[in-house]
């Protein structure tokens, strides 16, 4: 069942949560049923890396171990930038991780903590080392949407 419809898996017999080809299958049919596989898959490397790239979100459901692995979270967004979002909260707050990133896929931005996303000295930063029409263009977006917060308050 869970070869066709993965998200059957969670209401499998919790004693399949570390058979790996079974979750393997499900995995492969519907990447969120990560989230029911025994923390023992959910923290390994490889595994968790071909789960990350058919759905980057599917980060979110790996060990904690994982999403705050520099060099990890580095392939993970070069496979799937969406994987980003579930990487840690240092790492998302990590100006000179989060310029990596960029480096591998701008869009990695949209990811990066408030703070940062929002800070013209990143901006400056990251156009010095990545000036795509793309960047540019989600900069100016997020600077108008900045100006357009701060006149309301």
């Amino acid at each position: 069942a869970v070869e066709t419809d993965g998200s059957a898996f969670q209401y499998a017999d919790p004693s399949l949560n570390h058979n790996r080809e079974i979750v393997r299958l499900a995995v492969a049919s519907s990447p969120q049923a990560l989230a029911f596989a025994h923390p023992e898959l959910r923290d390994e490397d490889a595994f968790v890396m071909d789960a990350v790239e058919k759905q980057g979100s599917t980060l979110s459901y790996a060990s904690a171990r994982l999403q705050a692995d520099r060099g990890f979270v580095l392939k993970a967004v070069e496979k799937n930038v969406w994987a980003f979002g579930s990487a840690s909260k240092t790492l998302r707050g990590d100006r000179i991780f989060v310029l990596e990133c960029m480096k591998r896929n701008c869009m990695a931005l949209q990811f990066a903590t408030l703070d940062v996303k929002v800070d013209p000295s990143f901006h400056a930063k990251a156009l010095a080392a990545i000036n795509t029409p793309y960047l540019r263009t989600y900069i100016k977006q997020l600077r108008d949407v900045a100006r357009r917060v701060s006149s309301k308050l």
